[in-house]
């Protein structure tokens, strides 16, 4: 199982890579695995993010802000790509 924690006030890390604690990986582990088939084998880990790089062009109408138009694209550009 992979877990993605909420990305909502994320303080650990890279907020735009999320992971879990191992001790809320453990604990995960044990609740699925204290429900699950004796048969069963319950893996818990955190997700393998892929970094992407967009190259594109983009025009601006007022070139006095282009600036701050570029700074709040990206931002835009990862909250939209990121979990």
């Amino acid at each position: 199982m992979v877990v993605i924690p909420k990305t909502i006030h994320y303080q650990l890390g890279n907020r735009y890579q999320p992971k879990a604690s191992r001790t809320d990986l453990l604990s995960i582990q044990k609740y699925i695995s204290s429900k699950a088939s004796p048969h069963a084998t319950v893996q818990v880990a955190n997700p393998l993010y892929e970094t992407l790089k967009i190259d594109c062009t983009v025009g601006f109408i007022d070139q006095l802000s282009v600036g701050q138009y570029k700074k709040q694209l990206n931002e835009d550009l990862k909250k939209l790509l990121s979990p």
